[in-house]
């Protein structure tokens, strides 16, 4: 009975950590996509900035509730104002926010990883023998 309550626990935070690295990279993908639909319909940084949250906040109910979706954006719109201040070129402020984009996956993926890593470090292995002949053979799971 403790086997199978441990091997129950086992498969379901597997299944968390797999959905968690979905639902990022889901995020960043649909982000992205947003991203350079806008940039093909708008030349201007302001215009893509705008319809990219736009774009986003439409199709995701959830908003600006992770924090990493948030501050890409709030980037976005600082960069703006800074544009509209003469603060930085176009050029600068694309840069930017790609820079910050590439930043945030990286370290979604790294701390991805690194739930991943811990987990398996910290599961409770089982080893199962079973007679072969006359030798044991055994796996660990």
């Amino acid at each position: 009975m403790k086997n199978n309550l441990q091997k129950l626990i086992s498969m379901r935070l597997i299944l968390l950590i797999g959905l968690m690295g979905i639902l990022i990279s889901s995020c960043t993908t649909s982000i992205v996509k947003k991203q350079q639909l806008c940039e093909s319909q708008y030349p201007g940084f302001e215009q893509m900035v705008k319809c990219t949250k736009e774009s986003y906040l439409t199709d995701n109910n959830s908003g600006l509730d992770d924090p990493r979706v948030k501050l890409y954006f709030l980037k976005g719109d600082q960069l703006v104002e800074k544009l509209k201040n003469k603060e930085i070129t176009e050029l600068d402020a694309r840069t930017e926010w790609q820079s910050l984009y590439v930043q945030l996956q990286d370290r979604a993926s790294a701390e991805s990883a690194a739930a991943t890593a811990n987990y398996n470090a910290s599961r409770i292995r089982q080893t199962y023998c079973v007679p072969v002949g006359t030798t044991t053979q055994c796996t660990t799971y």
